[in-house]
């Protein structure tokens, strides 16, 4: 997942990215912190050891020398660093650029935590929320001049304290839409405030898992008042009615809240919060269409709750630059006229009319959709716009909004709330109920001053000015900031500005809509960063309270400032806020080097904008409710939350006590090794934590305790590391262990005995052996059994060990053991050590006690063939798909008619056997075929087969217990290929199908094999003549090259295994004769009627581009001058949109040679499109443009729908709906249905 950091720093000493360095793994062994974490950083080759521990120490959050700090050397020496040095690290003999270190107890006591203060709720001081410490500070830092980047990671739990005032929410798989979403709510005081107003009946909280309402109650009090660093989200989403799989679907955060609200409308109704939604997030708007002739206007009024804008507008060449210039795209309207004109009642006539939109009022909350999704139609998938798209801190929409058609209640508000009075420049806002006729004369005398500075205002967007409005100035003011700006005048047709007479006569419309209320401040920019197909939601909030910005990113909430701090020894820079929005808004980053437009671009910008209506005159609550005015029911519900999290700590607390290993045991009673989880306090002896692991394994019943023992166990060797003695059990296993610990380098095994024997003495550096006794006799091999025995021990020593352990004689016992490479190697020297014979912690060793082959070399003896194949030889586990045995010829009869089923085997081979010997040897018998009548196939994790057709290739490819298929049918012999055929039919839905597999022989020529295959299809019912039979091959989803009767398999046709094949039934007999021919299909573009016509082939023989303008008028008539041509894109069909064709497509290409570029036609199955070029172009209406589009997009999305996972619907399940009918979202005029996908 790809998140901007909003902490982004500027280095005052640009050359710190040019200095060699150390990179520093720091592991936390201490319990003084939530969980064990690590860090890693990079550190200069000449700094100090002593910035070396402050750095830790700022890392961990630690206070400095209150822990040990230790060198962890390549040679596992250990060297506790000093704080006070001025040694530097190069000097110290840090080798490598890798070096590990461990924090440690200092005097048995942990560290001491550096304390940042929490804020309960986001009024509190304005230093408690931006105050960062300098680990999480200096944590991503860059040079802006050579886009050096240095990131470091550091573990992070959710117990660790925010460091600004804010708690972050925890990412449950690809739910970052979902936390971006509910931290931007949680941010909006009026939702905040109305939420906990609302109070559940004692019914809903008993039933409070599946309430929607409830659940983001308590959400919104834990990120108020909770003292984490992140918080749960799957309480809400379990409320939703989602499974642990919701989790893991990618969805679009506009989508998910308008799916949102819509179940909170339902939870709420018949309540007081039954209209909150709307109150807060809905606007009014008008479908209308105005006729030309007589001015009749029909009017459909809707509502919003977004408003989605344009990137890229329909049709349009380039893409909208700024928020404005959208708004004003959206609500410019579209002419009906030729075909699509519209039918005027009044006039009873079709005519001419204008259809568009118009604001009537907007919402108190404004949100803003950015629609930066849509389909390419090149690539027939969708993909994302990063184009620059820039939106003001301070959003000005009354010129916006329509005054002719306002209604009167609405208008008479606006007016009421809004009687100005200039004085030096300050705007009172005052109650003019009391003025009467006096305001509305000072009004008619400034209606044309005021037409002019909205006017003047509207033109505005386009300049900087509109970007940058100071928000503290006053709103009504805005309009006068911009009189200096050019006057521009609208055209008629502009749905906020009337015509001259309607100005004339609604003078105190204009007044008021101008000085309007509708003025917003930027409060939320949720960000997407990613392609289409997927990528990333985080978001930059403002604080209310006092102004500042914050990035909240999942479990991450870092401040956003402008601020120089130091970090020790280094003054580092913040990016400000203003340059971090600027990213935000899109288009070409100016300090990278790439720009990704295509699919799978990755780009982070603005999605989704939210904006808070300044006006101080709300009947909402501004301010947020502080943890002492909280609702007696939210009380309750926080003290609730407060338990609970006390409950989670002091269970975390136990858990810093516990050391938990693994618990490995060989059962005495099944005889398999049985593991499992073992936590332990580190306060229990040993020998209470060997009853404790007793009970756990349920030996109980099997083996006494005093039976039993635990011993220090490595399960990756399986090698019997260290016992410990009598006084060592009576001591606490944290002393033992080394602390508690959620991470051990070794494991425990609880070993077992039978009653009378003694437990050996396991001392730390032995080697444990697995030690086999050879029968010479029968050829067979033992189980193994285990010895331990000390690096220093002679041969001798543990032959004798070896002969007691098996109860035979050991004068004439032979030994060998397994080396490296699966050598078998000889122990011929009694007297030395088993380390200098290369064993270490673990081996495999062989022994033989008849001594009846002391004559013969080893190599040549019995011992050595049979040690020798055992360590080579792998278990394989074979699935035989068999037939009915009865049947005689497996290749004739048709699957359906014949019995069939599945065996499995478990069967052990020699690794260097040949896949002919494995069939020969070993499954022929097995089964009962003979090995020509059978196929191997080698099978993978993911279930593919790949047969196995290279006999004289060794068992290596397997691994241990692979997995075998074998399939009855013909198998390939030496100098034979099996290929897949397909059909090929030109212009049909579905051109290639899958057929059946064919095998063909080197050497052969094709004219062989069409005269096999048209037997093989005239058995399958298929008329295939012949003279009209082509074989080709297939490229991808293309036709590919044309076999000629005369080519060779393997010498003229380059064949494989699984080789994909193409047989054409043509419609005449074949009219590829030579190889200097070229096999093309055209395709006439008829632009008037907007039509494409069948798939034609034309054969070539020449190079020249004016030859094949020759051909293609010949074939359908047009005059050569008038002939034009282009080269199809993407595979067969090459299929592309009407509506794009006739203007994207390179037409006409000046070149000289068709393989030249940017044809490179130089083989067959071409796909070429030509028209004539004075064929005018069909004239289409917005509308019937939007149906084709729509039709192509459905006929598209079928085509290629199959090569896409399938995206499952974002639904919310309530109580009046069931997973099998989900609460819709509702729709709204300006709403999209763009999908920004979210990981």
């Amino acid at each position: 997942m790809a998140a901007a950091d909003s902490r982004s720093l500027v280095a005052v000493d640009p050359t710190e990215a040019n200095k060699e360095k150390y990179t520093c793994v720091v592991r936390d062994e201490t319990h003084s912190g939530s969980d064990h974490h690590s860090t890693t950083f990079s550190i200069a080759f000449d700094a100090f050891v002593s910035y070396l521990c402050a750095e830790t120490a700022n890392r961990l959050s630690y206070e400095e020398k209150t822990f040990l700090l230790v060198w962890e050397k390549p040679s596992n020496d250990e060297v506790v660093l000093d704080w006070e040095s001025t040694q530097n690290l190069k000097d110290l003999g840090l080798g490598g650029k890798l070096n590990r270190f461990i924090v440690r107890e200092k005097d048995g006591n942990p560290p001491v935590k550096i304390k940042h203060p929490i804020q309960e709720s986001s009024q509190n001081s304005d230093t408690s929320q931006t105050k960062t410490s300098a680990t999480s500070t200096a944590r991503t830092a860059y040079n802006s001049n050579n886009n050096y980047s240095e990131t470091t990671y550091a573990t992070v739990t959710a117990w660790d304290e925010p460091t600004t005032g804010y708690v972050g929410l925890v990412n449950q798989a690809m739910t970052c839409y979902l936390n971006s979403l509910l931290q931007s709510l949680y941010m909006t005081p009026e939702f905040r405030n109305a939420l906990y107003g609302w109070k559940p009946e004692p019914q809903e909280e008993e039933e409070e898992e599946k309430n929607i309402p409830l659940q983001l109650q308590k959400l919104f009090v834990q990120l108020q008042t909770s003292g984490k660093r992140s918080v749960e989200t799957t309480d809400v989403t379990r409320s939703f009615g989602w499974d642990s799989s919701e989790a893991w679907q990618q969805h679009d955060v506009q989508e998910l809240c308008r799916v949102m609200f819509d179940a909170l409308e339902q939870k709420w109704t018949r309540t007081d919060k039954a209209n909150l939604i709307n109150q807060l997030y809905q606007g009014k708007m008008q479908d209308y269409v105005k006729c030309h002739n007589c001015g009749y206007e029909s009017v459909r009024e809707a509502t919003y709750l977004d408003i989605a804008l344009d990137i890229k507008p329909f049709g349009a060449k380039k893409t909208c630059e700024s928020v404005e210039e959208a708004l004003e795209v959206f609500i410019t309207p579209e002419t009906l006229n030729g075909t699509n004109q519209y039918y005027c009642d009044k006039c009873e006539k079709k005519c001419d009319a204008d259809k568009g939109l118009k604001f009537m009022s907007f919402p108190y909350l404004l949100t803003l959709q950015l629609k930066r999704f849509e389909f390419d139609y090149q690539t027939l998938g969708r993909i994302k716009l990063n184009d620059k798209m820039t939106f003001p801190d301070c959003l000005n929409l009354n010129k916006f909004l329509s005054r002719k058609g306002q209604d009167a209640p609405a208008l008479a508000r606006i007016k009421r709330t809004q009687s100005m009075r200039e004085d030096d420049g300050h705007v009172e806002i005052t109650d003019d109920k009391d003025q009467g006729n006096e305001k509305d004369q000072d009004l008619d005398q400034a209606s044309d001053s005021a037409a002019a500075a909205a006017a003047a205002a509207a033109a505005a967007r386009v300049g900087a000015d509109s970007v940058t409005e100071n928000c503290s100035r006053d709103p009504n003011n805005a309009a006068a900031a911009t009189s200096a700006s050019p006057v521009v005048s609208f055209s008629d047709t502009s749905p906020f500005v009337g015509d001259d007479t309607a100005a004339a006569e609604n003078n105190d419309d204009d007044q008021a809509v101008a000085k309007g209320p509708f003025f917003y401040e930027l409060f939320s920019i949720m960000v997407h960063s990613g392609s289409a197909i997927g990528g990333h939601y985080y978001a930059y909030i403002k604080s209310f309270a006092d102004g500042k910005w914050f990035c909240f990113n999942d479990q991450s909430v870092t401040s956003v400032s402008g601020k120089t701090v130091r970090i020790l020894h280094l003054f580092v820079s913040q990016a400000s806020w203003e340059d971090i929005k600027k990213k935000t808004f899109g288009g070409i980053d100016q300090s990278s080097s790439y720009y990704y437009s295509s699919a799978y671009s990755s780009s982070a910008n603005a999605y989704m904008l939210m904006y808070r209506q300044k006006n101080d005159d709300s009947p909402f609550e501004r301010d947020f409710l502080t943890s002492e005015d909280f609702p007696t029911h939210i009380r309750r519900m926080q003290d609730r939350v407060k338990e609970k999290e006390e409950h989670e700590k002091k269970q975390k607390e136990i858990d810093k006590s516990l050391c938990k290993l693994k618990l490995y045991c060989h059962h005495p009673k099944a005889k398999k090794p049985r593991d499992n989880k073992f936590e332990i306090h580190e306060g229990k002896t040993l020998k209470e934590a060997t009853e404790d692991a007793w009970k756990l394994l349920v030996l109980d019943e099997h083996v006494p305790l005093e039976c039993c023992r635990l011993i220090r166990y490595d399960d990756f060797y399986e090698s019997l590391d260290q016992s410990y003695d009598e006084t060592e059990e009576l001591l606490p296993v944290g002393k033992l262990f080394g602390g508690p610990k959620s991470f051990y380098q070794f494991d425990l095994l609880l070993e077992t005995k039978e009653s009378g024997d003694v437990f050996k003495t396991y001392k730390r550096g032995g080697v444990t052996l697995k030690v086999h006794l050879v029968d010479l006799d029968d050829e067979t091999v033992s189980e193994s059994r285990i010895i331990r025995a000390n690096a220093s021990e002679t041969v001798s020593e543990v032959t004798k060990a070896v002969a007691t352990t098996f109860n035979v004689p050991h004068e004439k016992m032979r030994l060998c053991f397994e080396a490296s490479f699966r050598d078998v190697i000889p122990l011929n020297s009694p007297e030395r050590e088993i380390k200098s014979e290369g064993f270490y912690k673990v081996g495999r060793m062989f022994a033989e006690a008849k001594g009846e082959e002391d004559a013969k070399p080893f190599i040549d003896s019995k011992l050595f063939k049979i040690a020798s194949e055992y360590v080579n030889s792998i278990q394989l586990s074979v699935q035989y798909h068999y037939v009915d045995e009865d049947d005689e010829d497996v290749n004739e009869k048709e699957a359906g008619e014949r019995k069939s089923g599945v065996k499995h085997f478990k069967v052990r081979v020699d690794r260097r056997m040949t896949m002919q010997k494995f069939k020969q040897d070993k499954m022929s018998s097995l089964i009962g075929l003979e090995p020509e009548n059978f196929r191997v196939y080698r099978c993978y994790g993911n279930n593919q087969e790949y047969e196995v057709v290279r006999l004289d290739d060794t068992m290596t490819m397997f691994p241990e217990d692979g997995a075998v298929v074998i399939r009855p049918g013909r198998a390939l012999k030496a100098g034979e290929l099996r290929v897949k055929i397909h059909s090929f039919t030109l212009n049909e839905p579905e051109p290639m199908k899958f057929m059946f597999d064919w095998i063909i022989v080197k050497g052969r020529k094709v004219a062989d094999y069409k005269r096999e295959l048209a037997k093989e299809l005239e058995r399958r019912k298929i008329d295939a003549p012949l003279e009209r039979l082509r074989l080709r091959k297939k490229s991808w989803q293309s036709p590919g090259t044309v076999f000629l009767d005369d080519h060779v398999f393997t010498d003229d046709v380059q064949l494989y295994n699984n080789f994909d094949m193409l047989y054409e039934i043509l419609p005449e007999p074949e009219p590829m004769k030579s190889p200097n021919q070229l096999s093309l299909y055209v395709r006439r573009w008829r632009p008037s009627t907007l039509t494409l016509d069948p798939l034609e082939e034309l054969i070539i023989d020449f190079s020249s581009p004016k030859k094949l303008k020759e051909k293609i008028s010949l074939l359908s008539e047009i005059p050569l001058d008038q002939v034009e041509f282009a080269k199809g894109r993407g595979y067969f069909p090459c299929d592309v949109s009407v509506l794009e064709i006739q203007e994207d497509m390179n037409w006409n290409p000046t070149v000289t040679s068709l393989n030249a570029w940017p044809l490179y036609i130089h083989d067959d199955g071409v796909v070429v499109f030509y028209r004539d070029r004075t064929e005018k172009a069909m004239e289409l209406s917005d509308e019937r443009r939007k149906e084709i589009q729509k039709e192509e997009t459905a006929k598209y999305a079928k085509a290629t729908g199959r090569y896409h996972r399938k995206e499952k619907a974002l639904k919310i399940y309530t109580e009046s709906s069931s997973r099998q009918s989900p609460a819709p979202a509702p729709s709204s005029p300006p709403s999209s249905a763009n999908n920004a996908k979210s990981t």
